[in-house]
C-alpha cells in the first residue's frame, strides 16, 4: 500500500505521457480462500521516452476486462526518473479522480465525532 502511494505520487507530480504498445499480457494465478483460483493480468508495455530511450516493462497495476490486446496502442503515464514505473493513462486518471471523494465523508464524520466528544464529554457517557 505504501509503495502504491509512493508510485501514485511520483506519477502525479512528475509523470509524463507517452503512446505505448501492449507487447503481451502476463498472468499471475493465485488462490483466494481455499478453493477459488484467480488470475491477475498485467500488461507489458513498450514505449519511447522523451529522451528517445526505448523501454519495455510490465505495468505495476493489473488490468481488468475488457483486457487490452497485444499490439494495441494505448496512452501511458511514466516516471522520467524511473521509466519502468508505468501505468495506463486511463486507469491512472480514473484512480486519482475518485480516491479523495471516497475518504472525505469518513474523515468529516470522524472529525465531527471528535469535536462532539471534546466539546461535551459527559454527553457520550452512560448515566
Amino acid at each position: 500500500m505504501v509503495g502504491d502511494l509512493r508510485d501514485r505520487h511520483a506519477l502525479s507530480s512528475r509523470g509524463l505521457r507517452a503512446e505505448a504498445v501492449v507487447v503481451r499480457l502476463d498472468h499471475q494465478d493465485h488462490r483466494h480462500g481455499w478453493f477459488e483460483l484467480r488470475r491477475t493480468t498485467y500488461p507489458v508495455f513498450a514505449f519511447t521516452t522523451e529522451q528517445g530511450q526505448g523501454i519495455e516493462t510490465s505495468g505495476r497495476m493489473p488490468v481488468h476486462p475488457p483486457l487490452p490486446e497485444p499490439d494495441q496502442r494505448m496512452p501511458v503515464v511514466y516516471d522520467p526518473a524511473d521509466p519502468t514505473l508505468v501505468r495506463d493513462a486511463a486507469g491512472f486518471d480514473a484512480q486519482s479522480a475518485w480516491r479523495p471523494w471516497l475518504w472525505a465523508p469518513f474523515l468529516a464524520g470522524g472529525l465531527a465525532l471528535c469535536v462532539v466528544a471534546l466539546a461535551r464529554p459527559g454527553r457520550l457517557r452512560r448515566p
